[in-house]
């Protein structure tokens, strides 16, 4: 029901604003120009002692500010109340990637508190010591160095606005329908400008632009499949389309629910009497062909791992453990391994100016974000990627 409410908010040219973490309350609000802006209780899987906890705490200075005393203070603000936070938006105006925050903020937490005993020191004391606020104010500075990473990819503007409708029922960064529009070269129509030309001419020859909704597929009497279409168009009005075996067999991955897809389609007046038949003749799948090389693109070419100073023998083994549990002589993606600012002891007390050594590359198979958040993992570790 509260997505309706949304929908028909938006309909009518209200504007909705993606919740926030200093500003939202629990329920929806409205700001001074009658915008609505998003309550916590509209995000799935926040509940209400992660709410109170989440108010309670404000101002936060910064994300990091937010995650380290949320950490120290509360167990009801948890991993799955700090995704759907960044994946909705609530920490935008922070000004950083949702991508690299949800790859590197359990990463800024454990390097701030690695054995877990500031956590148990606040819980006892049931609150910040003046000493802990100045550690969470100094560690505070190296934000960037775990949130601003310019080579990681953000997520497509699709995955941003899909995951937006799962987690808070609406779009509230854009219209994806727009935005697959606007890289449609085609001529294509809206339903109500085929259900028109049905009407005129009694029949249609063309291409729509068909967001699926639904997808009834069935097996003919000659055994072969076909399915039923239920989908909406570019202006968010409901139409129905039928696709026989020579198209869907074929395209089968193609007719799935979520799809965005360019439809080239024949029309004429229903057999039925009563509205219109709608027959895909073939189709082109939208929803990848939108993407640029880099947004379809989720592997990356190279990963560096760097550390100040140099490690113990043992710890380097560790290290290198981690980056051969990926190796692959054939693998796409390179790894160096970079020590820097140390001073090599070439002999018995004696040192040469601090330096940086660098080992690699080391081919491993195709890294995607899990590989990085892997790497990422490596206490003190600084990784960049390519």
């Amino acid at each position: 029901m509260r997505e309706v409410y949304m929908e028909d908010a938006v309909s009518k040219g209200i504007n909705i604003l993606p919740p926030d973490l200093n500003e939202s309350v629990g329920t929806f609000g409205l700001n001074r120009n009658n915008d609505i802006i998003y309550g916590f209780t509209g995000i799935k899987s926040i509940g209400d002692g992660a709410i109170e906890k989440l108010i309670e705490l404000r101002p936060y200075d910064s994300f990091g500010d937010f995650l380290l005393r949320s950490y120290l203070l509360t167990t009801s603000i948890n991993k799955k109340v700090y995704d759907n936070l960044i994946i909705s938006g609530a920490v935008d105006s922070f000004g950083y990637k949702r991508s690299v925050l949800i790859r590197s903020y359990a990463k800024f937490i454990s390097d701030f508190d690695p054995k877990g005993l500031l956590k148990k020191e606040c819980r006892a004391a049931k609150g910040i010591s003046k000493e802990i606020a100045i550690k969470i104010k100094e560690f505070c500075k190296q934000e960037p160095a775990y949130f601003v990473d310019p080579l990681f990819k953000e997520f497509t503007m699709l995955e941003i606005l899909e995951a937006e409708k799962e987690l808070i029922g609406v779009y509230v960064s854009g219209n994806p329908m727009e935005i697959i529009s606007r890289g449609v070269k085609e001529v294509h129509y809206d339903s109500s400008q085929i259900e028109q030309s049905v009407s005129e001419t009694g029949v249609f020859n063309g291409a729509i632009l068909a967001y699926i909704s639904k997808v009834r597929a069935i097996t003919t009497k000659a055994g072969k499949p076909m399915a039923f279409i239920e989908a909406k168009d570019k202006d968010g009005r409901d139409f129905a389309m039928t696709v026989f075996s020579g198209v869907y067999e074929p395209n089968k991955e193609t007719f799935k629910a979520g799809k965005y897809l360019l439809c080239y389609v024949s029309a004429k007046k229903s057999y039925r009497g009563t509205g219109i038949d709608c027959v895909i003749n073939s189709v082109l799948d939208l929803s990848e062909e939108s993407k640029t090389e880099n947004e379809t693109s989720s592997i990356f070419e190279e990963i560096g791992i760097g550390f100040s100073g140099f490690p113990s023998p043992v710890r380097l083994r560790t290290i290198l453990n981690k980056i051969q549990g990926y190796e692959d002589s054939q693998g796409s993606t390179k790894v160096y391994l970079s020590f820097y600012d140390f001073e090599p002891e070439i002999s018995p007390g004696v040192k040469i100016d601090k330096t940086t050594i660098r080992f690699g590359p080391y081919y491993i198979r195709p890294a995607d974000i899990d590989v990085v958040r892997d790497f990422n993992s490596i206490k003190d570790a600084v990784i960049t990627t390519r």
